[in-house]
């Protein structure tokens, strides 16, 4: 009892041994340490994040542990600690809370994360989703490189205004949307893409690109703005032509002007045969041959417009 009596005293005779202000004083109660918002709110998420993106120790209570592990992949590779919005990212176990993320049926299904400042390579990390991922949608971002190739199930992909150089989409054959402009794309390849809508892949470099195999109820397809020379922009227009009687879309639009050089001939009725590009743009326009097509709404191209 004596020995214990005397080590108290001593501890309270001396406080700096055990609770010096520079150790556990003010460092540990003043309001600016344990308090402030920089300490504890952004700064305290993103330090968790970062944790369970290191260490592997988030649990989800909606998904399987691989579809968050891969979410946490990419909000790593992305910057996500900079994200505009990363409400929930690794710290709420609903991972159907997480800003722009959408659970059905226990599994991802969508992905919605436009212009939040995401930046860096983004690479496979979203790979583990392939069985459930339907929709992507990070436009207006800087995100470097992505492959989706894996992406099987997607229907909607928007990638539009990235820093990308290469984008991998032949094997996504159930895509109907797809917007990929203002990137660095040099090719595009959408010959598989039977299922194919919507297209918007202006303002890149592209240098060919095959419409031939364009779902039948194709709507918008703008290839404009990708300095392309006239043989390309022939190529697509008579892809487009050739297919002329399986259109269904009720108001089909196809634009390729912009930089893109303009198509030969001139815009006019070439009937009974168009012999020249811009003849076979009249007829898409106006079904020369009355032979009952569906016509297209509205043709672009560097020089006109019709109708």
């Amino acid at each position: 009892m004596r020995a214990r009596l005397i080590a108290t005293l001593m501890s309270d005779a001396h406080p700096s041994a055990s609770l010096s202000p520079s150790a556990s004083g003010s460092a540990s109660l003043s309001p600016s340490a344990s308090l402030s918002p920089s300490a504890s709110g952004s700064a305290s998420e993103s330090a968790s994040v970062s944790a369970s993106a290191s260490l592997g120790d988030f649990t989800p209570s909606d998904i399987p542990q691989a579809e968050a592990d891969a979410l946490i992949a990419f909000y790593s590779a992305t910057g996500g600690p900079s994200w505009t919005n990363n409400t929930g990212w690794g710290l709420d176990k609903t991972v159907n809370n997480w800003y722009g993320v959408t659970v059905a049926g226990g599994h991802i299904t969508a992905i919605d994360l436009p212009g939040n400042n995401l930046a860096g390579a983004a690479g496979t990390t979203l790979d583990p989703l392939f069985a459930s991922l339907v929709r992507l949608s990070a436009y207006d971002n800087g995100i470097t490189a992505i492959d989706p190739s894996a992406l099987t199930a997607l229907t909607t992909l928007y990638l539009g205004d990235n820093s990308l150089d290469v984008l991998d989409v032949p094997a996504l054959v159930s895509l109907v949307s797809l917007y990929c402009y203002g990137n660095n794309l040099t090719v595009l390849d959408l010959s598989t893409l039977t299922l194919l809508r919507y297209v918007r892949c202006c303002e890149n470099n592209i240098t060919t690109l095959d419409l031939s195999a364009l779902a039948d109820s194709v709507a918008n397809i703008n290839a404009s703005d990708n300095g392309m020379a006239q043989a390309a922009v022939d190529s697509m227009i008579s892809d487009i032509w050739t297919r002329k009687d399986d259109w269904t879309d009720v108001t089909p639009e196809l634009h390729v002007g912009g930089t893109n050089a303009a198509p030969t001939g001139a815009y006019q009725d070439g009937y009974p045969l168009p012999i020249t590009t811009l003849e076979e743009v009249h007829d898409l326009v106006n079904d020369d041959g009355a032979t009952g097509i569906q016509v297209w709404a509205a043709v672009s191209w560097n020089g006109g417009t019709a109708p």
